[in-house]
């Protein structure tokens, strides 16, 4: 297995140090003087521990790594009894089989449209699958070769979002307090959000995957290629 060194990892990963776990979203916070600095970070540190009883895995990365020096990264990945687990409860549709309907021909007007047209490996960047809610329990169903692949990024951003939105930080005022966006409006942290794949004006290197952001930059999203085709799998 790849191990990383910390001072040798590329800002470009999508990884925590290790090399192994992806990194399917990230906290921010920076260091507060204010009069309920003590306040905020009790709440992160209860919210956080709530966070690890989920199953979720975080890394924090120090103040003294960031590039302003005073804003520390929470990095969360979600492990693949998590993914299965809310995959469930969520309802998300995952490949059973890969799709034997054909995919439209070329035709005579075909090569009218070449200049508009895109290459069959942008258009088309994935076999199209037949696909059914996910179950746990039926995961024999289903077209796992890789557990750390299985899931894209946007069904694991979509899973630990879930998460972080009804997780527990705290009673006060007699009520319980839950989810993130709670966190956030009261600048306990200063942000939430998934990674990109990558760069977009860089193809990604090894380990991180295929950087679909770079593809689409290339061959559609810039004013000169205005007249393209959409590469709607690419987009959504």
């Amino acid at each position: 297995r790849l191990m990383f060194q910390k001072n040798q990892q590329s800002k470009d990963s999508i990884f925590f140090r290790d090399g192994i776990r992806q990194i399917d979203f990230v906290l921010s916070y920076a260091d507060d003087i204010k009069k309920d600095a003590e306040l905020k970070a009790e709440r992160r540190k209860e919210f956080e521990k709530n966070l690890r009883k989920t199953g979720l895995e975080l890394e924090i990365e120090d103040k003294r790594d960031s590039e302003d020096g005073r804003t520390y990264f929470v990095k969360i990945h979600a492990p693949w009894e998590v993914l299965v687990t809310y995959a469930e409860v969520l309802g998300i549709k995952m490949p059973i089989k890969e799709s034997d309907i054909p995919r439209p021909k070329q035709t005579p007007m075909s090569y009218v449209l070449g200049p508009v047209s895109l290459p069959t490996s942008v258009k088309y960047p994935h076999p199209e699958y037949f696909t059914a809610q996910f179950s746990r329990h039926r995961q024999e169903l289903f077209l796992i070769e890789d557990q750390a692949t299985f899931f894209p990024s946007s069904s694991r951003n979509r899973i630990v979002y879930y998460i972080l939105s009804r997780c527990p930080f705290g009673i006060e005022d007699g009520k319980k307090r839950f989810g993130i966006e709670r966190l956030l409006n009261s600048n306990t942290y200063s942000s939430a959000y998934p990674l990109h794949d990558g760069q977009y004006w860089k193809p990604s290197e090894p380990p991180n995957p295929t950087n679909e952001r770079y593809i689409l930059h290339q061959n559609w999203a810039r004013f000169s290629y205005f007249y393209k085709e959409q590469p709607l799998d690419l987009i959504k």
